[in-house]
């Protein structure tokens, strides 16, 4: 009887080592001690959480697709440049993710124009783009309460990550001092 005790404490306290000492493997390092610089870069992702909430429907205010006279959808150019100003103006976002976005929105124009779509919801545009889902409000709601974890952190470049009922990847870049978004993934939507 003894022996099996012996044999499951053996077993169990390995696994519990880990969570005592804390997090500190190199892909993912918890902010309990965080890299130094960390904390403005996750800064920057709250503030821009909160500005967000603030302005999500005036940005959302218009599709970026339409239908056009024969039911087939269409990318409107307009309309998805004066959403990427709209998230420009806002300061948090560096010109290479505008560029990104640019670029999703030409090639889906190019993609409708020899594959056409009528069903459905218009495929790419079917949430939200900037938080890759369709409840954002998970993640702008109160961002103070989200964790956010360092997964990799160099002098002027940062990928920093933070989960509501699934990931989303911050990657930052620091220009002049400030902390930028460049891109924002998430596991399925990248």
């Amino acid at each position: 009887m003894a022996l099996k005790y012996l044999w499951v404490i053996c077993i169990t306290i390995p696994t519990l080592i880990p969570s005592w000492a804390g997090n500190s493997h190199k892909e993912c390092r918890s902010l309990f001690n965080p890299p130094k610089d960390s904390a403005q870069a996750v800064q920057c992702i709250i503030s821009f959480l909160d500005w967000y909430k603030k302005n999500y429907s005036s940005i959302n205010e218009k599709g970026l697709s339409y239908a056009d006279k024969d039911g087939w959808y269409k990318v409107d150019t307009i309309a998805c440049r004066q959403y990427l100003d709209r998230l420009m103006h806002s300061g948090y976002f560096t010109n290479n993710y505008k560029k990104l976005w640019q670029e999703y929105f030409t090639s889906k124009a190019v993609y409708w124009e020899s594959s056409p779509q009528n069903e459905g919801p218009p495929e790419g545009f079917d949430y939200d783009l900037v938080l890759l889902t369709q409840e954002p409000e998970l993640f702008y709601e109160d961002p103070k309460k989200l964790s956010f974890d360092v997964v990799e952190m160099e002098k002027d470049f940062a990928v920093i990550t933070t989960t509501a009922d699934w990931p989303l990847y911050f990657e930052m870049t620091k220009r002049k001092g400030i902390w930028m978004i460049d891109y924002i993934s998430s596991e399925g939507y990248d």
